[in-house]
């Protein structure tokens, strides 16, 4: 008899944060949405929060990157690598 050994799941941990009641709002009705379709709601939230990270991980190491190696001033229009008074990300000049 075949056996199919299976690799251990990784450890999960619980991430809380407030996000603004109209989406919670939306994303309690897309679980819904999702569970009546037979979708795994938490994993594909899980899959797109992980790309998410891993884009905005390599965005700010690039911009770090620019940031420390140059060595001249920059202005608000051509970005500087940091967030605006209005929270925008001003990545710098590409």
């Amino acid at each position: 008899m075949k056996i199919a050994v299976k690799a251990k799941p990784e450890p999960v941990e619980q991430l809380n944060i407030r996000v603004p009641a109209s989406l919670k709002r939306q994303m309690e009705a897309t679980r819904k949405l999702a569970d009546e379709c037979g979708a795994d709601y938490n994993a594909t939230l899980i899959g797109v929060l992980a790309n998410f990270n891993a884009n905005l991980h390599e965005q700010l190491s690039r911009s770090r990157s620019r940031t420390a190696s140059a060595n001249r001033s920059t202005t608000a229009a051509e970005g500087d690598g940091k967030f605006s008074d209005r929270g925008v990300w001003n990545a710098g000049a590409r």
